[in-house]
């Protein structure tokens, strides 16, 4: 059911991130619907540590890669992982790469937020 709170269209989003693992991404795609999939979830509190592992994983690999991120992406990454972070989830390198790369586009505390 939809109990999380997320509409049928994201929830096929996330299966397609989180199953099927697709090579060739669209960076618009994660530009936009995945980061604010994220956004969501960090919104609502939900803590879904599959989905946050595999967009991380995602972000960081090759095919992908934090730069190529918009700036608004990076923002709103930074925040939502932050927001959701808890000790020992294993995202502590990712959410180090998210806060280096805001520092480096010059993102504020108040444009992450």
């Amino acid at each position: 059911g939809n109990h999380d709170g997320l509409s049928d269209d994201m929830q096929a989003a996330l299966r397609r991130v989180v199953v099927d693992d697709v090579p060739q991404w669209n960076i618009k795609f994660i530009d936009v619907d995945l980061t604010r999939i994220i956004t969501v979830y960090a919104k609502l509190g939900v803590r879904n540590d599959v989905v946050l592992k595999a967009v991380a994983r995602l972000v960081a690999s090759d095919g992908v890669g934090l730069e190529n991120l918009c700036s608004w992406a990076v923002a709103a990454l930074t925040w939502s992982y932050d927001a959701l972070a808890v000790d020992g989830d294993a995202l502590g390198i990712f959410r180090g790469s998210l806060h280096r790369l805001a520092a480096r586009r010059g993102l504020t505390a108040e444009q992450i937020e």
